[in-house]
């Protein structure tokens, strides 16, 4: 499992690079967990027309921060939105368990590269706990 020492005033916690978080370490995020409906295949443009419901977990942070990311043009652009996932059923169920509330995510980051990734910064949770 990872641990971070973390203020109880920071929100997103992993190395630095130019000022921002590094994408390329594990990165903690703290902020209020949701869940949000986006249109999914065939277009990604509207349910209503028949493109998929997808429900993504968001976590929203209280201040707009940046990521580093070197295979994204991403230094330059602030945001307060992750999206969050992960493959494990264990992680899964207490993220779903956490939805309304504030919580602290750990996991490995990247840049949004895909209509798939629904926020600037996607994690891929390794843990959760209620903050």
């Amino acid at each position: 499992m990872l641990a971070f020492a973390m203020p109880a005033s920071a929100q997103l916690q992993g190395k630095r690079v130019s000022g921002c978080i590094s994408s390329e370490s594990p990165i903690a995020a703290i902020g209020k967990l949701s869940m949000r409906h986006f249109p999914g295949p065939p277009n990604y443009e509207d349910i209503r027309k028949g493109d998929r419901d997808d429900l993504v977990l968001i976590l929203t942070l209280p201040r707009s921060v940046c990521i580093d990311d070197p295979d994204f043009d991403t230094s330059h652009k602030r945001f307060r939105t992750v999206h969050v996932w992960t493959t494990n059923e264990f992680v899964r169920a207490k993220l779903r368990r956490l939805v309304g509330h504030r919580v602290r995510v750990i996991g490995d980051g990247m840049g949004a590269s895909n209509a798939h990734d629904r926020a600037p910064l996607v994690l891929e949770a390794k843990s959760a706990r209620p903050y």
